[in-house]
């Protein structure tokens, strides 16, 4: 009984430890191909700018383009592994010049962990929210209403934007692209390429995010938080 209670003793040390190391790679920012566009590459005037993402004061790094004709801005949210530079092949920026041709102030932010903001980690949308929130906190100094704020979120962006919304519901305009509705199936589907581990070991990696950092994967869910918005 005692060299059983070893075995499995080891067995869980074993499982518990590929856990703890997944979690952590499976949660840092990977590498993206670069581009050097930026808006003024396409005929557009922008200013580097930052600011503290709400609750953590995470320092984040944007590109505002200023349009002192408008008083609607639009927040624009790369997704996972990208920037504000190198989303959509590179076109991120040129997209950025015509919504500012189109009469919009533009504000492009770099999530934690990407571009030029603080950061190492990817939490798939949740602590990322709290940036979004400190952008609009941002433009709110500059005179803009949460009303006349708009949110373009991409992929993970999107989940952020979501979140970020469902707490400052006076913004009423949102537009999310390739987000995910339920993270935990997309987890399933993409597990063992991105791990290159069996299904057995996503509770254990789930339980190791949870306790480094805060948050469980199998909850989130933007679709849930979105049909929340009026409730």
């Amino acid at each position: 009984m005692i060299v059983l209670a070893m075995i499995l003793g080891i067995l869980i040390a074993i499982y518990l430890g590929i856990s703890v190391y997944a979690a952590y790679t499976l949660t840092r920012i990977g590498d993206h191909e670069q581009y050097s566009n930026t808006p003024e590459t396409f005929g557009v005037e922008y200013e580097d700018v930052r600011f503290k993402a709400k609750y953590d004061g995470t320092q984040i790094a944007a590109w505002y383009i200023p349009n002192e004709a408008s008083s609607q801005a639009i927040i624009m949210v790369h997704g996972h592994g990208a920037s504000k530079q190198n989303a959509i092949s590179g076109n991120y920026p040129k997209l950025a010049a015509s919504l500012s041709k189109a009469g919009f102030a533009v504000l492009m932010i770099d999530m934690r962990g990407h571009g030029d903001s603080e950061g190492e980690r990817n939490s798939f949308g949740v602590y990322e929210r709290w940036d979004v929130l400190g952008a609009v906190g941002w433009l709110a100094e500059k005179g803009f209403f949460p009303a006349d704020i708009g949110i373009l979120g991409l992929s993970i962006g999107g989940a952020a934007s979501i979140g970020a919304v469902y707490e400052e519901p006076g913004i009423n305009t949102l537009i999310v692209e390739s987000t995910y509705a339920d993270l935990h199936p997309v987890i399933k589907e993409k597990w063992h390429e991105e791990s290159g581990l069996p299904d057995f070991f996503i509770p254990g990696v789930a339980l190791m995010i949870r306790l480094m950092y805060g948050y469980n994967v199998f909850e989130l869910k933007p679709v849930d938080t979105y049909a929340n918005f009026n409730s």
